[in-house]
């Protein structure tokens, strides 16, 4: 089987595998590297795409029958491939997604700059605690000052490209959806810490307010 024959037989599950395999080649989620991307990296990848199922039976049919991976570390808890062509693989993915508007690469390659997957991830293990601690709430300031704007001007950018980025947007809609919970969150205990201890004045974000002095952001 070539991997055309792949595409026309796994149609959007199997462009969207492609995908996955790509952009966690170029752009990896993990700093751990025993080839290219693994399982957990893939997985999680398409998670954040917001799709929910098994890509093992792809990865078989993609290494076996296709052959443009291979697996290149293996144990009883991971499973490393390395993608065999990458050229091809970067010319499928392009090709099918229509891509190869310079436009398009550039906004992907800003998007990406950013670590989307990697604020992601954190908001979304954040939002999961009871309580935020201040070394949180400081990381959480430095993605609402210095990432959501990059957040908004990419979606606003990318509304003429809804098709060929969805997933981008899709990512940069869930990173403003969590973003916009914990702020609520945080508003609600700040309101119930402070409701005793409040000043008669407050000076809040605009003109003559302090500045963010820890602009430094680790996830």
């Amino acid at each position: 089987m070539d991997i055309e024959d792949f595409i026309a037989q796994y149609g959007d599950r199997g462009r969207i595998i492609l995908k996955a395999i790509y952009e966690e080649t170029i752009y990896p989620s993990s700093d751990t590297k025993l080839g290219d991307f693994s399982f957990k990296s893939l997985k999680r990848r398409l998670t954040n795409y917001g799709l929910n199922y098994n890509p093992s039976p792809l990865l078989r049919i993609l290494e076996r029958e296709v052959g443009i991976i291979e697996t290149s570390y293996k144990s009883s808890n991971q499973h490393w491939w390395k993608v065999v062509n990458l050229n091809l693989l970067k010319r499928i993915v392009e090709n099918r997604l229509h891509e190869n508007d310079p436009r398009i690469r550039l906004l992907r390659v800003q998007f990406y700059s950013i670590d989307p997957l990697g604020v992601l991830e954190y908001l979304k293990r954040t939002s999961r605690k009871k309580r935020l601690l201040e070394n949180d709430k400081r990381k959480f300031r430095t993605i609402v000052f210095d990432v959501l704007p990059i957040i908004v001007r990419f979606l606003e950018d990318t509304e003429e490209y809804e098709e060929e980025l969805s997933i981008e947007r899709e990512m940069s809609t869930q990173i403003l959806d969590l973003a916009e919970m914990l702020s609520f969150k945080l508003s609600g205990s700040a309101n119930t810490s402070r409701r005793h201890s409040l000043p008669l004045e407050t000076r809040g974000i605009g003109e003559n307010s302090e500045s963010i002095s820890d602009k430094r952001y680790s996830l």
